[in-house]
């Protein structure tokens, strides 16, 4: 999933995304995604790759507003740090 998931989201650009009539920058999306796999990385044990996800999460989330979706992944990101706890 993982792999299959970054290269779609890959695809993705503004520009596409605005011809398909949603109004947001691509960029948003990163966090949420990298945040995603990264639970599902702890889930399956691989504590290596979530944390290296949780860095990309974080790393993406400059990008974020500071409105409710903002705040959503904020808060996922700080509840999967403690959860993983010190690298």
């Amino acid at each position: 999933m993982g792999p299959a998931a970054l290269a779609a989201a890959g695809l993705l650009s503004d520009d596409r995304v605005a011809r398909a009539g949603v109004a947001f920058a691509v960029a948003v999306l990163d966090p949420a995604l990298h945040l995603d796999l990264s639970g599902c990385y702890r889930k399956l044990g691989d504590l290596g790759r979530a944390r290296a996800h949780l860095e990309s999460a974080r790393a993406g989330m400059g990008a974020l507003g500071d409105d409710e979706y903002g705040q959503l992944i904020r808060s996922g990101l700080d509840r999967l740090t403690r959860h993983l706890g010190p690298g």
